[in-house]
Formats: C-alpha cells, sequence, structure tokens
C-alpha cells in the first residue's frame, strides 16, 4: 500500500513530469489556439503541484522533484520528435499519448493507495480529470 506522503510524492512528479513536457515542445506550436491549450495546461499541472508540494510541507515532508536525468530524457526525446515532426497535429499526438501514461500510472497508483486522507484522494481524482482533459483537448488538433 502506499500511504499519503508516497501518494503526494507521485501527484506532484507526475504533474512535474507534464510540466516539463509541455515546456519542452510549446515553442514548437504554430497555432494560437494549440499554444493557448498548451499554457492552460501547464498552470493546471502547477496548481497541483502546488498542492501536493504544500500538502506535504504540512506533513513535515521533503518535497522531492523530478530527477535532473528524467528531465534530461525528456527533453532530448522531445526535441528529437520535434526535429522529425514539428506540426501542431504531432504536438497534440505527443500530449495525448504523455496523458495516456499519466493516467495509467495515476490509476495505478490510486489502486495502490491506502486512502486515508480525502484530500489526498481528491488530489489523485484531480490529477487523473486533468490528464483526461487534455486528451480530450489536445484531440481538437490532430
Amino acid at each position: 500500500m502506499i500511504n499519503n506522503n508516497e501518494m503526494l510524492t507521485y501527484i506532484a512528479q507526475n504533474a512535474e513530469m507534464g510540466c516539463c513536457g509541455i515546456s519542452q515542445i510549446k515553442d514548437y506550436a504554430k497555432d494560437d489556439n494549440l499554444k493557448k491549450a498548451l499554457r492552460t495546461q501547464m498552470i493546471e499541472y502547477g496548481r497541483i503541484i502546488n498542492n501536493a508540494n504544500n500538502m506535504l510541507k504540512n506533513n513535515n515532508e521533503e518535497v522531492q522533484r523530478l530527477s535532473p536525468i528524467v528531465r534530461k530524457m525528456t527533453k532530448h526525446m522531445a526535441k528529437r520528435h520535434m526535429e522529425k515532426d514539428d506540426t501542431d497535429s504531432h504536438i497534440a499526438q505527443m500530449m495525448i499519448n504523455g496523458n495516456i501514461k499519466g493516467v495509467s500510472k495515476i490509476v495505478d497508483r490510486m489502486r495502490q493507495y491506502d486512502k486515508s486522507d480525502e484530500k489526498v484522494e481528491q488530489l489523485a481524482r484531480k490529477l487523473l480529470e486533468t490528464e483526461y482533459n487534455n486528451i480530450t483537448q489536445m484531440t481538437e488538433f490532430i
């Protein structure tokens, strides 16, 4: 079972991964509506990160960010993908693929979570809802 602090750390890192991915590709977007959608998604991820980190701090736990290696790998992969195809459609497909991975991972973690804190569970559901909404939003750009 996953306890509150492990779940909060996972939520924060999952949302941080979303921000990291968006930050690597947002400048390639050409359509203003896609740019706006990516900014909005990044803001929502930021809110989730802040909520999770604040809850961790309130529990006297250390905030654990994504490792520099993961960040570097994400940057490298995004750059490689954009060199091959930098169309808005491809950006949307990449975002959808990332969100699908995010959904899969958060659902798995939610199953493992001991559900000892309703606020933590609500934040996990908020992340899941955000991932689903992002998928729906990005389908408009394919």
